[in-house]
């Protein structure tokens, strides 16, 4: 938190963020969602975070 009011600008980042998720929650309770795609996310996002973990593990 004490980045955003030493850096001039910071603030910029978390406003689109904070956009970004609401545009997200909007959009997943409009458009009709299945179990498959849920879990198909969810395996995507396991694979990213084992890849990060593995590439930490080489160094």
């Amino acid at each position: 938190m004490e980045f955003r009011f030493v850096h001039p600008g910071g603030f910029v980042g978390g406003i689109i963020g904070v956009v970004c998720l609401l545009l997200s929650f909007y959009s997943l309770s409009v458009l009709p969602t299945t179990l498959a795609g849920i879990l198909l996310l969810l395996f995507g996002l396991a694979l990213i975070i084992a890849e990060i973990y593995f590439r930490l593990l080489e160094r």
